[in-house]
């Protein structure tokens, strides 16, 4: 059972300010940032903002993984359908109801993408369409 310490608004304040350091990313926090940015904003902007804000750690010397593209957008769609299909309070409510994105992230992704496409080098730089099934 997950709990937040800190409130949504707050963690988006923080990372509109960039007043996190590398000890704080990890992959829940990467969940988050997808949590609250498509809590806060519209698909298309919550897009942006979650692209450039990855794109942009590694600039900060917080990201030690290289930044793919694909798989971003992907977990992001991901995330954004379940949202979509439930009505969660919080983010650790979510977090409790979507166990599998916290314990296995690669899994979901193979549901819908092919080792070969989610591999290989145009899924880095740009968004390469699961070939498996849609993510819906």
């Amino acid at each position: 059972m997950y709990e937040c310490s800190v409130s949504d608004a707050d963690f988006l304040i923080q990372l509109e300010q960039r007043s996190f350091g590398k000890d704080d990313i990890d992959h829940l926090w990467h969940l988050r940032v997808a949590w609250v940015y498509l809590k806060a904003h519209p698909w298309p902007i919550a897009l942006q903002k979650v692209v450039d804000l990855l794109r942009t750690e590694r600039n900060f010397g917080l990201g030690d993984i290289p930044y793919h593209h694909t798989l971003t957008i992907a977990s992001l769609r991901i995330i954004n359908v379940r949202i979509s299909k439930a009505d969660y309070n919080d983010f650790c409510d979510f977090l409790n109801d979507n166990q599998d994105l916290v314990d296995d992230m690669p899994s979901v992704i193979k549901r819908y993408y092919s080792e070969k496409a989610i591999t290989s080098e145009a899924a880095q730089t740009s968004y390469v369409a699961p070939d498996l099934r849609p993510i819906e």
